[in-house]
């Protein structure tokens, strides 16, 4: 008998901790109050500063909503769509946008919710007088690809000022030095033969041609930082002798910000 009632005890006991497990589930747990929170895209990377002239993709983050109601300072861009773009070429420094979203209010799970919410963010136009805030503004330590284990330093400068000569013209931009290894690495200057950079992106630029000092004849290319990693990839020409004619070569430079 008393077998048979610690039997009996032992099922109850399990069956009532399955019956404890399984409750029911929370309506709620999948949804969020309305939120008009949204991103900022040069291209398809997610961005809060851009290179003037910029073309900036706005997104809002809930693709559900009822409406959406964008404006900006002066009033003249606004738009009704989840995701639009606009150009922008004369403002200038921190530009505010507001995103007005509705959707249908979740009061059963959120009593407070009134199915609006409203967002301002800013989005930074960097013009190009400021390029020294570039996040490819400085010294990189790497090598080209090809030769990993060939290191060598390259910068990328950025001038404003009559440097070192100040009895010459004015001048001001973004250079690179030492791409490839040794041309205009000795004269690290706005007034040196190196190839000036289009800033095209906030992250990313590109460079032509110019033909250098010491025997160097270079450059073309473009390149993207990420974090401290920069990538370029360029080219440039070699004379042969032999052809008495240039060769064109490719490399691809990775390198990190020296420290």
């Amino acid at each position: 008998m008393k077998n048979k009632l610690f039997s009996l005890l032992i099922i109850s006991l399990l069956f009532g901790s399955v019956a404890c497990s399984e409750k029911e589930p929370n309506p709620c747990a999948a949804l969020k109050p309305v939120s008009a929170d949204f991103d900022l895209y040069d291209g398809n990377t997610k961005i809060d500063t851009f290179m003037l002239p910029a073309t900036v993709t706005f997104k809002a983050k809930d693709s559900t909503a009822q409406s959406y109601e964008w404006s900006f300072p002066k009033g003249e861009n606004t738009s009704d769509k989840r995701q639009f773009t606009l150009t922008f070429h004369n403002e200038m420094g921190l530009v505010p946008v507001q995103l007005i979203l509705k959707n249908k209010p979740q009061t059963a799970c959120f009593p407070k919710d009134d199915g609006i919410d409203t967002v301002q963010k800013s989005v930074y136009l960097l013009h190009w007088m400021e390029a020294d805030r570039l996040p490819y503004i400085g010294t990189f330590v790497g090598s080209d690809e090809k030769n990993p284990n060939r290191k060598f330093e390259m910068h990328i400068k950025f001038f404003r000022t009559p440097d070192p000569e100040p009895t010459k013209n004015y001048r001001a931009g973004v250079r690179i030095f030492n791409l490839p290894e040794g041309c205009g690495s000795n004269d690290t200057t706005i007034f040196s033969l190196t190839p000036y950079v289009q800033m095209k992106t906030y992250k990313s630029f590109e460079f032509g041609y110019s033909t250098l000092h010491n025997g160097c004849a270079a450059g073309w290319g473009n390149g993207a930082i990420n974090g401290d990693k920069i990538e370029i990839s360029y080219g440039y020409l070699v004379w042969n002798t032999t052809k008495k004619d240039w060769d064109k070569v490719n490399r691809k430079f990775i390198g990190y910000r020296k420290k």
